[in-house]
């Protein structure tokens, strides 16, 4: 696979070189990324087709030699950020679900995200089963 670049300007510029034929999502909190106000010490959560594709496409380094970690790192605009990478079939929400966002994900200026549907159940699921507790910044978004 060819490499791509070592470090990017903003995160749009990122997005733009993934090809169109890997389908990812960015699960959460992607309107900082759109709005250009993405906090760097954020993360950014990411479910796609195939995590190792996606990664090298994207040029990030995995943090974690173990298998059943989904943290990746790579540098935009001179700093570090994490990326966590969720694939089909990895458990992190059922399969079936898994493929269903990414079936039904909506464009959205230089990025993909689940359609509406999908990101309201997926929120919800990632704070009351993932984080067991419930976030006031999620609860505003889904109110």
């Amino acid at each position: 696979m060819k490499k791509n670049k070592i470090s990017y300007h903003n995160l749009s510029e990122m997005f733009e070189i993934i090809p169109s034929n890997i389908r990812y999502v960015v699960l959460r909190n992607y309107s900082s990324i759109l709005d250009n106000t993405f906090d760097y010490n954020s993360d950014i959560d990411i479910l796609t087709d195939n995590a190792y594709d996606f990664a090298m496409t994207i040029n990030a380094k995995k943090c974690h030699l173990s298998n059943f970690r989904s943290r990746y790192s790579l540098e935009v605009d001179n700093d570090k950020i994490f990326v966590d990478i969720r694939e089909l079939g990895d458990n992190y929400y059922h399969i079936d679900w898994q493929d269903s966002i990414l079936c039904s994900r909506v464009e959205q200026q230089f990025l993909y995200v689940p359609d509406k549907k999908n990101y309201c159940y997926s929120l919800l699921y990632h704070m009351l089963i993932h984080k067991n507790q419930i976030s006031i910044d999620y609860v505003e978004t889904l109110c």
